[in-house]
């Protein structure tokens, strides 16, 4: 580049304290990345409770058991939506389920896919038939929004505590 150039760091830009004080913040960002796994767990309880949506958008394709009880897919006992919670860090968080079923209802699983039950004279697969996929964890674009409102709020909170 031809002429003069100026460059500043961040310390000059806001000094050294208030530079260190901003890296070490963003180093640890637990609270913030507690909120957020707050907000995906109830936002993942409230798919299976109330709309029966994927996190795309897309509707679950309904169980037999809720279409001949009438009831609510993923939703039977209530256990896999009481069993969501989250585990957070200083940089990441991550929800899920510790139920042994979870990740069938999230990934789908084929006749057999877990292998055969044997006994009494019969072979049966497991399970015993096809499971659709119906995507519960994830990502929606209104958790995107509202997690992005929690970044904002989050920075701007540390920025204004350094002025």
């Amino acid at each position: 580049m031809a002429g003069i150039t100026i460059e500043l760091s961040g310390e000059e830009l806001v000094g050294e304290s208030a530079f260190l004080q901003l890296e070490a913040a963003v180093a640890d960002m637990s609270e913030l990345m507690e909120d957020a796994g707050r907000v995906l767990v109830e936002s993942t309880r409230k798919r299976i409770r109330e709309t029966d949506l994927s996190p795309d958008g897309s509707y679950w394709q309904p169980s037999k058991r809720a279409k001949d009880t009438g009831g609510k897919t993923l939703n039977d006992s209530g256990r896999l939506r009481r069993s969501i919670t989250y585990e957070a860090g200083p940089d990441f968080v991550e929800v899920g389920s510790d139920v042994i079923y979870s990740a069938v209802h999230q990934l789908g699983a084929a006749a057999g896919a877990f292998g055969y039950w044997e006994g009494i004279g019969r072979r049966v697969p497991l399970p015993f038939g096809d499971i659709p996929a119906r995507p519960y964890l994830g990502v929606s674009d209104d958790d995107r929004l509202v997690l992005g409102e929690l970044a904002t709020a989050y920075f701007d909170g540390l920025l204004g505590a350094m002025t």
